[in-house]
């Protein structure tokens, strides 16, 4: 599945979507199958919305859907 950036700056392979252990807690970042490095997805109001989301991410990789276009806000 291919994500679309918030910023729209990036399509990126889905691989890893999270949110980073020693970052803000209201970003999402992506690792990108077979790298090393992370890419960023989308920024959100609070922790929980970014959750919301990453919740969202999931459900539209079982659903096999082929893009996911992260939510404004």
């Amino acid at each position: 599945m291919k994500i679309y950036s918030q910023n729209g700056r990036g399509i990126f392979e889905f691989g890893s979507a999270f949110i980073p252990e020693n970052g803000p807690d209201n970003v999402i970042r992506v690792h990108g199958k077979n790298e090393s490095y992370s890419h960023f997805l989308g920024r959100y109001i609070d922790e929980a919305r970014a959750r919301g989301v990453l919740m969202d991410i999931e459900t539209a990789y079982r659903r096999g859907m082929k893009i996911f276009y992260m939510p404004l806000e």
